[in-house]
């Protein structure tokens, strides 16, 4: 069985289920799947269990409001491995847990502002770039059409020097429309897929860093 079909077959099976649940299981084994290296058409581990048992394990999981994360079922030759679903944290580990955020901020704080601080920078600097393209564009399109006119109205008197002015009234003008093309292009391409590989980034690490907490705790 594929990703792509394990996912689906997974939504499916969980359409019963509230969806804030749904969805946070259907990310949970997209991000398994993506951590092992696995394509959306590339199939799935041996060792892992039908979507139907999962499905059924997640909702044992909920109705013993329990938590079902990491609760899936492996199969090993004939007899099935179950990771036992995970219980909520109690009082004890939530206080220990903000204790040590308030002992650790000055780490933890000082990387997310120099993270903060580079994608920022990063930010501007794109910006920068585009609107000096722009103003460069706008330059060469302004002067091409000046240059080119001017050229025009030369040819009478001196037509190798107004032919000469056109010409290169002419290819400031298409240098341009070329420049116009690459800041259309940055905005309906590049500026998105940087955004959104910052905002993938940020999943990434901090996504890894929560499940990593609760590993640790539970």
């Amino acid at each position: 069985m594929t990703k792509q079909e394990f996912l689906e077959k997974l939504n499916n099976l969980l359409s019963d289920i509230p969806k804030t649940e749904r969805d946070s299981a259907i990310q949970y084994y997209e991000e398994y799947f993506e951590e092992a290296g696995i394509s959306d058409y590339g199939n799935i581990p041996e060792d892992m269990e039908t979507p139907e048992v999962i499905a059924e394990n997640i909702r044992a999981g909920l109705e013993n409001d329990t938590s079902w994360e990491e609760g899936y079922f492996k199969k090993e030759g004939n007899k099935v491995q179950t990771v036992q679903p995970k219980g909520k944290m109690d009082t004890s580990k939530i206080i220990l847990l903000i204790i040590l955020a308030v002992f650790t901020s000055p780490l933890w704080g000082g990387v997310l502002l120099g993270l903060l601080g580079v994608l920022i920078g990063v930010i501007c600097a794109l910006l920068g770039i585009v609107i000096a393209v722009i103003a460069v564009m706008v330059s060469f399109l302004v002067v091409g059409v000046v240059v080119a006119v001017a050229g025009a109205l030369k040819i009478v008197v001196s037509p190798i020097a107004g032919v000469t002015a056109m010409g290169v009234g002419i290819l400031l003008f298409g240098l341009g429309l070329l420049l116009l093309l690459l800041v259309i292009w940055s905005f309906a391409v590049l500026i998105p897929a940087v955004f959104k590989g910052i905002q993938w980034l940020i999943q990434r690490i901090f996504g890894r860093r929560e499940r990593g907490v609760n590993e640790k705790v539970l």
